[in-house]
């Protein structure tokens, strides 16, 4: 069927998978600090976080804090890699969605996303991808 998981098969032979998943369960300013001037935003602390099971991170060298390149055909983001047991093993979750403007590269995990419809019911598919991680500092 058109628009089913099928025509992901190619990139799931080329790539070390895993599955990406950006929950909504904060605003979009999820992880950022806005600091306010005179009631106006002037600037953002923090960054992009990916958390990402201990065996993933270590079968792929990552450790904990370390700068990420999380990419698929798609597109790619460079969050930070929180490594541990928040997420089971093949999954990694990146929590909010960061404002291009604000992120090395200009770009979110929303870059991994695809913008087709679901075969069931037309929703949204933008918060289940795969995507592989590797680390971009040693």
């Amino acid at each position: 069927r058109e628009g089913s998981a099928r025509e992901f098969r190619p990139l799931m032979a080329t790539l070390e998978t895993i599955r990406a998943v950006d929950p909504h369960n904060c605003p979009d300013t999820c992880g950022m600090t806005v600091r306010l001037l005179g009631g106006r935003p002037v600037a953002v602390d923090g960054e992009p976080e990916l958390d990402i099971h201990t065996d993933d991170a270590v079968s792929r060298g990552i450790t904990n804090r370390v700068l990420l390149r999380v990419h698929n055909d798609r597109g790619w983001f460079k969050p930070r890699a929180i490594v541990g047991d928040s997420v089971r093993d093949g999954v990694v979750v990146a929590t909010g969605i960061w404002w291009n403007k604000h992120v090395e590269g200009n770009r979110n995990a929303n870059a991994t996303t695809s913008t087709r419809l679901a075969d069931l019911g037309g929703g949204s598919t933008l918060f289940d991808n795969l995507v592989d991680v590797e680390p971009l500092e040693s």
